[in-house]
């Protein structure tokens, strides 16, 4: 396990909260990658995808729902200077061909794997449209909803469409997959990520399959 500093913890919901780590040593990673952590060697280390893409100063963003467990009572009682311990990052998602538009379907916290990647293409320059799509319950849920605004409107290749299931509001509504499926006549030739709870994760590939999906993450 690699030692790490816990810089900063921000609370970006009721439950959601933003970690940024130094690690102690050597820690190597790429867009679309996930580590293990714990805050204490005696518990065991559980799986976080990483929330931003490689960066000069080597720290780590992590975005982590409390789910009230004694275990994040135990994380979340640390402060900034106190030692977590990582696993080595390993691969979760692989970077985009380049050769396909992409979508990027999230649902919830798996909103971060592909904020990582979506700021690493950016900062490639990657030449393909970039379909960005979040589903969450409510506004507040989308608790990155500016960042990711301010990327769209600064690069015209990134198309960001948030979607709500359980509040009215002036955005879209409805199931993310929904969304989807109701801009894309077909999947073909395109390349789809997906990301968040199980269910929606299986339903959507199920249904992007039948609309023509070949290349699904």
């Amino acid at each position: 396990m690699i030692p790490a500093t816990l810089e900063a913890l921000n609370w970006l919901t009721d439950d959601i909260a933003q970690l940024w780590l130094a690690p102690q040593q050597a820690c190597n990673w790429q867009a679309g990658d996930y580590l293990t952590m714990t805050p204490d060697a005696a518990l065991d280390a559980r799986p976080f995808s990483i929330a931003n893409a490689p960066n000069a100063a080597s720290r780590i963003e992590l975005h982590i729902r409390n789910t009230g467990d004694d275990w994040y009572n135990r994380l979340f009682a640390a402060t900034p200077g106190d030692t977590l311990l990582l696993g080595a990052p390993q691969q979760q998602y692989p970077l985009p061909r380049g050769d396909r538009p992409v979508i990027f379907v999230a649902g919830g916290t798996g909103f971060a794997p592909f904020k990582a990647l979506t700021e690493q293409l950016l900062g490639d320059g990657f030449n393909q449209p970039i379909h960005f799509y979040w589903g969450a319950r409510t506004a507040k849920d989308l608790y990155q909803h500016e960042v990711i605004s301010a990327w769209a409107t600064h690069n015209d290749g990134l198309h960001y469409i948030p979607v709500l299931s359980e509040e009215a509001w002036p955005g879209r509504t409805g199931l993310v997959a929904d969304a989807v499926l109701e801009d894309f006549d077909s999947l073909a030739g395109l390349e789809v990520y997906l990301c968040g709870p199980w269910p929606m994760v299986e339903s959507a590939r199920i249904h992007f399959e039948h609309t023509g999906a070949d290349l699904i993450h």
